[in-house]
């Protein structure tokens, strides 16, 4: 923010003024050293702004959200199931981002729900592009959960299954045994001669599970350094907070690749503060008050060429998403957790 003070005004006795150098006064210029003055500035001018026309063509702008949808079946405790689907589905055929990361994204039925919402501009993983073979009907077992949704065509997809999901010992508490979770990835090109991977993932819940889930991080890390890319955008719920002394899952990712939070919000203050968190945020009506605000959900992103190239955030920040329930004409979160969203701009020297 620029801000700008008052003008002042001096009156000034031209009479008491003394030349700096010598008695003589300064000679006018004539019309011709005006026009060649105005002509120098003008010139100057125009080649300062070919020259910013020239760096910002090649610059592209894309719009980012990442969000865990909340979609285990209502027996699993997800709420307003349908209602809240629905409603992500119309907010995204609505918005104007590029590049949407879903996680939680279970059911099939919920996924053909958000995919039909979608206008013809976005292009949406199929639910079994970044999965391994699961039923998605009746129940998640073994499923991934994971989306990807871009104005970009896909060029290529993956996915690569993690090698440990949760402990057999724990079937009845969390329920990650029967997981599929992994790494979704995806190949854009934002523009002519510019490779784009877009990577989601969720990796496993629970304080308890940090081992589990920091060797889920390396197996993250190994996909990022396979990438051939130029850029690298990734995007998901880790369920782990910047804060874990315990659980290095951030910190092992933030080594290799930028928070989008973090470039903006330069402090680590921020981490601690409550309207930032990501889940039990106190405006969500499903978690806030009843869970402690915690930040789990991030969008990363890595400069991936040697070539002359840069990546950067311009804004981060967490909408209120939220929609009216039929039953009751209640205000209700899209999901237990926000939505993060980022712009970020790429450039790569065109050749």
């Amino acid at each position: 923010m620029i801000e700008t003070s008052q003008n002042m005004t001096t009156l000034v006795d031209v009479s008491d003024q003394q030349p700096l150098f010598g008695g003589k006064t300064r000679g006018k210029c004539s019309k011709t050293c005006l026009s060649i003055v105005v002509l120098g500035v003008l010139v100057f001018v125009g080649i300062m702004m070919a020259g910013y026309s020239m760096y910002w063509s090649d610059v592209v702008g894309v719009r980012v959200m990442s969000l865990n949808t909340w979609g285990m079946p209502h027996t699993m405790s997800s709420e307003d199931k349908e209602e809240r689907m629905a409603a992500i589905g119309k907010m995204l055929s609505q918005s104007e981002y590029d590049i949407v990361m879903l996680e939680e994204l279970w059911m099939r039925p919920d996924h053909a729900t958000i995919k039909k919402s979608l206008g013809p501009e976005y292009h949406m993983t199929e639910y079994d592009d970044l999965t391994t073979s699961c039923d998605g009907k009746i129940w998640p077992w073994g499923c991934s959960g994971l989306a990807i949704i871009s104005k970009f065509p896909f060029q290529q997809k993956n996915f690569s299954r993690f090698s440990k999901q949760g402990s057999f010992g724990q079937i009845f508490s969390d329920g990650e045994y029967f997981a599929g979770k992994g790494v979704g990835k995806v190949t854009v090109s934002p523009k002519p001669g510019m490779h784009l991977d877009v990577i989601v993932t969720h990796t496993i819940s629970e304080d308890s599970n940090a081992p589990i889930r920091e060797g889920q991080a390396d197996e993250l890390l190994d996909q990022v350094k396979k990438s051939s890319a130029d850029f690298i955008i990734l995007g998901g719920d880790f369920n782990a907070s910047p804060v874990m002394e315990a659980d290095k899952t951030y910190h092992k990712i933030k080594a290799v690749m930028t928070d989008a939070f973090q470039e903006i919000m330069a402090s680590i203050k921020a981490w601690l503060d409550p309207e930032y968190a990501t889940f039990g945020h106190l405006r969500n009506t499903y978690t806030g008050g009843k869970k402690d605000p915690t930040i789990y959900d991030y969008i990363f992103h890595k400069r991936n060429t040697e070539e002359p190239a840069m990546i950067w955030t311009k804004w981060f920040f967490l909408p209120f998403l939220n929609t009216i329930r039929s039953t009751d004409n209640s205000t209700i979160s899209l999901s237990d957790h926000e939505a993060v969203t980022s712009h970020i701009y790429l450039w790569k020297q065109a050749k």
